[in-house]
């Protein structure tokens, strides 16, 4: 009898050690202290397990509250291995609220550059143990296993879109939010720029309703590359300038890290070289050890080199990396950008003509496609490869009068127009040219664009005085 009441005692205060604890680290993030909010959560985990009876819905709780931690510290992996066994005991206990919040928290870790297998396959089986749950947990599921999917996944697209469908049919904002953020995400090409932009902006509004900043941060930051897109600078860089005031005011290292990546990319469009490389240098800072963040730094510096005609500097890293990864069309890209600057003519040659065939079918069209496919024909101007110029023009022509923006805005390389009308010189094509140099030089003068309104002008100066005529 007495141990009995001993042990109901000994429960009572471990009971009481979780409750203080996950109290107290709800206090530290609302202090943006978010590294004690880590440690306090751990202490409530340590308290309840260490009882020996855990209460497993309650821990699944707390594990979230850990993974967001982890999360707004941008502690990437430890925050989804919080939230994957969150999710995992939530699927076990039937606890469709824990598992939604689980599947959001993993949705919000993730990186474009990885691909996280134990969180596709926790996806698969949360919709398998939940296949006749409402909509709107099996929406937030959709959504996340859009989102875990690899890149070009066509079942990523098909379950973004589904999430979407289920979304609008419940009526529930936070399920349309998050819905929306990964089908902008999964989907994203150069030929949806209309509905992606409307997207975001519904995001937005929903996320300023729910009171979710940061996701509404994140999608402020898609629409200013979506703006830059459009050549609409003086909006694009509103919604720029909010993503900066509160990557200062939340003292999240993924908002640091967005924001000076942001200001990379502007520095490098308008050619202030050292400031680029500083602001890229503070990008990987912040960023720490994220896989994005080091994908980008390494985009932003093949074209800083580039510009800069220090090549050489990289070459050994990319060939490398396309070693390492020759199914990733981004390295072929860079390979055929280093192998052209370097003057190994016929392999740049090799290379361009396998990536333009078929209209650039070698490129998925997704974030990367028109930015790439910009660089390319830079590439296909310089060697004068006339055999893959018609590939490119074709390809390229529906978005004359963009800007090409590498993503959510990692890089922009000025107006399409311009490599655009350097290959149709290429192709003796000189009014279509000069038409195209013309507007390029007007856009890339208007948005600050130095470096390539210097091609635009040096291009336009032979599309003007063709051979065999008079300058």
């Amino acid at each position: 009898m007495i141990a009995h009441h001993f042990e109901q005692a000994a429960r009572f205060h471990a009971r009481q050690a979780v409750t203080y604890a996950v109290q107290a680290g709800d206090h530290a993030m609302s202090l943006l202290a978010f590294e004690n909010a880590v440690a306090l959560y751990r202490s409530a985990l340590a308290s309840l397990r260490g009882f020996g009876d855990p209460d497993a819905r309650l821990e699944s709780r707390i594990l979230v509250a850990l993974g967001r931690a982890h999360q707004a510290a941008y502690q990437r992996g430890e925050a989804m291995a919080a939230f994957r066994r969150a999710g995992e005991l939530a699927v076990s206990h039937a606890d469709g609220q824990t598992l939604a919040d689980a599947a959001l928290g993993l949705m919000v870790s993730a990186e474009f550059s990885t691909t996280d297998e134990d969180s596709i396959a926790l996806f698969r089986r949360a919709l398998a143990a939940f296949h006749e749950a409402d909509e709107s947990l099996r929406a937030r599921l959709a959504a996340g296993l859009a989102w875990a999917l690899p890149a070009g996944d066509p079942e990523a697209a098909s379950r973004a879109r589904a999430a979407v469908g289920m979304a609008r049919r419940v009526n529930q904002p936070a399920t349309l939010a998050w819905a929306l953020w990964a089908a902008v995400l999964v989907t994203w090409s150069p030929d949806n720029l209309a509905w992606r932009r409307a997207a975001t902006d519904e995001v937005i509004a929903l996320a300023d309703q729910l009171g979710w900043p940061e996701l509404a941060m994140d999608a402020r930051n898609w629409r200013s590359a979506m703006l830059e897109e459009l050549a609409d600078f003086d909006h694009a860089d509103a919604d720029r300038a909010s993503v900066e005031r509160w990557a200062a005011e939340s003292r999240r290292p993924f908002f640091a890290g967005l924001a000076a990546m942001r200001r990379a990319e502007r520095a490098l469009l308008q050619g202030r070289y050292r400031d680029a490389e500083d602001e890229a240098g503070q990008m990987l800072a912040a960023g720490s050890d994220s896989p994005d963040f080091i994908a980008a730094y390494g985009v932003q510096l093949l074209f800083l080199r580039r510009d800069q005609g220090r090549l050489a500097e990289l070459d050994a890293l990319v060939a490398a990396q396309l070693a390492e990864a020759p199914h990733i069309p981004g390295w072929q890209v860079a390979q055929a950008v280093v192998d052209a600057g370097l003057g190994r003519r016929s392999a740049a040659r090799r290379r361009l003509a396998a990536l333009a065939a078929g209209c650039v079918a070698g490129l998925p069209r997704d974030w990367l496609w028109l930015a790439a496919t910009t660089v390319l024909a830079d590439v296909c101007a310089d060697l004068g490869a006339v055999d893959a110029a018609e590939d490119l023009v074709t390809a390229m022509s529906p978005f004359s009068g963009r800007v090409a923006v590498l993503g959510h805005g990692i890089a922009a390389v000025g107006a399409v127009d311009g490599p655009l009308g350097r290959l149709e010189t290429l192709q003796q094509r000189w009014a279509a040219a000069e038409q195209h140099l013309a507007a390029a030089m007007a856009l890339n003068r208007r948005i600050g664009a130095a470096p390539a309104l210097a091609r635009a002008r040096a291009g336009l100066r032979r599309a003007a005085a063709p051979p065999g005529q008079s300058g």
